[in-house]
């Protein structure tokens, strides 16, 4: 046989195409099956269209929810002649939005118990508050956390606690600076700051001599002026460069008028000293 006759006849006897897939198990069992793979697709689309239309109305919920958070915290926080009723109300609808968007409360709880506290409703607050401080416990923010639990005291005119929680807060920064700048070089000792600023430090420093004067501890007063009187002003050279800027921030954050904070720890300072307990 000549390969011109092979070849034609291999042709020949080729299988069409379309009969080798009609007779092919899997092409037999979609025409079988074929109603029920409609509906099963049919099923599918309209499942998906429903998650879909869910997932936009959420959306849209959530939209609305940060939107209307936003308007009532606004509300609530107005000063001035701002209706008291209106601003309670925007407060309670705001509490609302918070329990079905919990991931708001980052947001607005550390606001909330700060414009309660201004609003001289501690007790209020202290929920807002403590929320905040159980992030922050875990955040490894120890010390802000102390400075805002003292804080919390003296909202609720606990003084003497909140003295002796500051004293310790002094102790902590202190021991932990100490701890920090001994594992730095030599020459570095003297500007080290190491992880705690130099702002919460000084707050707590101007906080306790108020509340020695609240609590009438005169002599203790005076000390702790003193301490934060040679803190910021004394040695001026040898400070590190975030001391000397937070120094700068608190002098204009603090002055009235020609009184500076300097001016008013020197003046506070002789004001005890001649005093006649302080005397005798």
């Amino acid at each position: 046989m000549t390969k011109e006759k092979l070849s034609l006849k291999m042709f020949e006897e080729k299988p069409d195409l379309s009969d080798s897939i009609l007779e092919h198990d899997a092409f037999k069992w979609v025409v079988k099956n074929g109603n029920n793979i409609f509906y099963a697709l049919i099923t599918f689309i309209a499942l998906l269209f429903i998650v879909y239309r869910m997932s936009a109305n959420e959306q849209v919920r959530a939209e609305n929810d940060y939107f209307t958070a936003t308007k009532d915290f606004n509300t609530f926080a107005r000063s001035g002649d701002a209706d008291s009723s209106a601003q309670e109300q925007a407060l309670i609808n705001l509490e609302e939005v918070l329990k079905r968007r919990p991931e708001l409360n980052a947001k607005y709880d550390a606001l909330i118990a700060q414009e309660l506290l201004v609003k001289d409703k501690p007790l209020t607050a202290m929920p807002f508050a403590e929320r905040t401080l159980s992030r922050t416990s875990q955040e490894n923010l120890s010390l802000y956390q102390e400075f805002a639990n003292a804080t919390l005291l003296i909202a609720t005119e606990k003084y003497s606690e909140a003295l002796e929680l500051s004293n310790k807060l002094k102790a902590q920064i202190e021991s932990t600076r100490k701890s920090e700048s001994s594992k730095l070089p030599t020459e570095n000792t003297l500007t080290a700051t190491g992880s705690v600023g130099e702002t919460l430090y000084v707050y707590n420093l101007i906080r306790i001599p108020l509340l020695e004067k609240q609590l009438g501890n005169r002599v203790s007063e005076l000390s702790s002026w003193e301490f934060l009187n040679g803190y910021l002003y004394q040695n001026q050279e040898s400070q590190s460069p975030e001391l000397r800027e937070t120094r700068i921030i608190f002098d204009n954050l603090f002055s009235e008028g020609s009184v500076s904070l300097k001016n008013f720890i020197e003046h506070r300072i002789q004001e005890i000293k001649s005093a006649p307990e302080i005397n005798n």
